[in-house]
């Protein structure tokens, strides 16, 4: 129906000194490529000898776990300190339900101040394993408080902590 007309060209001259620029810009090429492998395997080489001395000067020393979880007989596991004693929680937040964490949320947040889930953590906290545990926590419920309507929330200018919040009213 519609065809093309094509023109087919039969013999491109190019000069003596094309000829010369085109065979100096492959040769060009072909160093510039060579140079690129050698400064990818030379900065490989530097990174592989930082990351070997890092790890050669920073020292590991074995730590002891904070808490292990010992097997007494076939059907109990008690969490014991490494001093062999059992942990003792002083927080309304392990292993309890869910109206006595808002229970403390609400005695926590009853002074009409603002609080965070970083300081409170810390507060209530006996050791950083708990710490940690207890800010990620509290946090949960602060933010489901919030989502219901029961929190005032605003940014946190204290490092570790996003939201400060506070009881409505």
């Amino acid at each position: 129906m519609f065809k093309r007309k094509v023109h087919t060209i039969k013999t491109l001259e190019l000069s003596d000194e094309m000829k010369q620029a085109l065979t100096s810009l492959e040769n060009d090429l072909q160093v510039l490529s060579e140079m690129q492998r050698e400064i990818i395997t030379q900065g490989r080489e530097i990174l592989g000898a930082l990351t070997g001395q890092i790890a050669d000067e920073v020292e590991v020393e074995e730590v002891e776990p904070v808490g292990v979880r010992v097997f007494e007989d076939d059907e109990n596991w008690t969490e014991l300190t490494t001093e062999g004693t059992p942990r003792q929680r002083r927080s309304a937040f392990k292993r309890r339900p869910i109206q006595e964490q808002y229970a403390e949320i609400r005695q926590i947040l009853s002074d009409g101040e603002w609080h965070n889930s970083y300081t409170e953590g810390k507060r209530i906290a006996g050791d950083e394993r708990e710490f940690r545990y207890l800010r990620s926590a509290i946090s949960g419920r602060f933010r489901e408080l919030y989502e219901a309507g029961k929190l005032e929330r605003r940014d946190c200018q204290i490092r570790g902590a996003m939201y400060e919040y506070r009881m409505k009213g």
